[in-house]
Formats: C-alpha cells, structure tokens, sequence
C-alpha cells in the first residue's frame, strides 16, 4: 500500500505541473477552518462532502461551491486529486488539495452556461475514490393536468429499506423531503412507484393490514399537487410467495417470484378499497 501511494503521489505532482499549464483546466481550491453548512453528498470515516445550498440542482450559470470536510486528521498531509467532469458537454477540471486538520474544509467552485450531470470525484493517494453527482438544469414549471409529467424517485425504498436507501445523512423523513423538492424543480406533477411496499403494510397471510406509510407518503406527495402512482406488484416475502416458490425462496431476488394468489388479492382488494376514491391516486 505504501508503494502504491508513493507511486500515485508522484503521478500526482507530474499531473499538477501539467494543469498549471492550462489554467481554464484548474480548479482552484481554498481550505478554512471556519465551519460551513452544506448539503452532505457523501461520508466516510475520515472525509464528508458535498455542496452548498439545499438540493444537487443548479440553474445554468449559477455558482455550485463544492465543500470537503476532513472530520477527524487522519488524511493530514494526505493529497487528493479533484475532478469535475461532464460527458454531456466536455466539461473537464481538475484540481489538487493537502488535507490539514487546522483547515479542516476546503472548497472550490464551478459553473456551467450549459445543462448537465457533473461528476465530482475525490481520489486519495490509496487510490480511494468518492464521487457524487449534481445535475446543472433550468427549474421547470410544472406540467398541467392535461399532460402527466412523472419520475420514479425510490421514496417508498426511502422511506423503508433502510439507511442504505436514504440520501446521505438524512433521515428518511428528509430523504423523502428532499426527493420530492427534486421532482418539483424539474416540473413533475406525477410521483410513480415501483412498489406499493408491501412488506411494509403487512407480515403475515390475512393479516391486518398498516397503511401508515403510504398514507404518510401520499400526503407528502398531494400536499405538493402532484398525483401517485403505484404498481401493485412482487411479493412481501417468502410468506407471501407462491407455494412453488417457497422451498428455494432467495430474499435477495425475492422481488422476482410470484405471490400467492390468495394472499394477494387479499392484500390487493384491501389497498383498492382504502385509495380507489383518491382522486389524486392514478
């Protein structure tokens, strides 16, 4: 490990003699130890990062100022390549930073005249790398009634699959906030889900049924005038499945096998009855 991060320090300084060469390349990067507030993309046990303001969308030409934290000294004296990249228009920069935990954050900013996905990536020594994306987009007024304009966010899986589904170091109660803030900068007036979240309403054949959380996210949903969709589908785990399917039911494929019938339009009819008057329920 210590060769490898000899050789890549090295790659690195060949690699920052050439950048100065071309200074519309650079990313010029300034360190502090005056804390920031910024909008966390990413953590791990010695770096967290992300940018300032409160979502990952930008308005062509609008200032995005990129925030990296060292939490704990660890990476003191550690050097790191950042680069900003975008395939959809050539953007390209690079830019070189030396952790000090008596300036604990640095920080660099960007911009784009032109719409995209930028890519930002921190590379270390050890050839660790960290990468997050922020989306350079008009804000678009939301489409009317007349004409459905939907994502797919995830805020079901958000909302229950855990924290490896949840945006970083939110909550899923602010991961769910913040997804839809999403949906409304880009003019959605349609929320569609991949999954009504059964395994999250019921655990057992027959049994009561919770509608908590999809009632929790439909009024997240309809308090922003937007319609929800679902697709009643998959199973709620190896209970629910198909009697053929039980004996080599794989949780981690679980999604692929099919539920009882029985059990399922139970569920099914139950889900029907609550939401089918919903007006704002598609």
């Amino acid at each position: 490990m210590k060769i490898i991060s000899f050789i890549m320090s090295v790659i690195f300084a060949l690699d920052m003699f050439f950048i100065g060469l071309f200074p519309e390349k650079q990313l010029v990067i300034t360190q502090t130890d005056t804390a920031e507030e910024y909008l966390v993309n990413g953590t791990s046990e010695s770096l967290r990062f992300g940018v300032a303001g409160d979502d990952n969308l930008f308005e062509p030409g609008e200032e995005i100022r990129v925030i990296i934290e060292n939490l704990d000294g660890s990476l003191d004296g550690e050097r790191a390549k950042i680069t900003v990249t975008s395939d959809q228009n050539g953007f390209d920069k690079k830019g070189y930073v030396t952790f000090r935990s008596s300036a604990s954050y640095s920080s660099f900013t960007f911009s784009s005249d032109k719409n995209g996905i930028f890519t930002v990536t921190i590379v270390l020594t050890d050839r660790t790398e960290y990468t997050f994306n922020v989306g350079v987009f008009p804000r678009n007024e939301r489409a009317n009634d007349s004409f459905y304009y939907g994502i797919q966010p995830y805020i079901t899986r958000a909302y229950t699959w855990g924290t490896g589904f949840q945006l970083p170091d939110c909550s899923a109660e602010e991961s769910v906030d913040k997804i839809l803030d999403a949906a409304e900068y880009l003019g959605a007036n349609l929320i569609r889900e991949d999954s009504v979240g059964w395994s999250s309403m019921q655990s057992e054949a027959y049994g009561d049924i919770d509608f908590s959380v999809q009632d929790y996210l439909i009024n997240k949903v309809t308090d922003r005038q937007m319609k929800y969709n679902w697709i009643l589908g998959y199973n709620a785990g190896k209970w629910s499945a198909a009697d053929r399917f039980k004996e080599n039911y794989d949780e981690s494929v679980g999604w692929t096998y099919a539920p009882d019938e029985e059990i399922w339009s139970y569920f099914a009819e139950k889900v029907a009855i609550r939401y089918a008057s919903d007006p704002d329920i598609l």
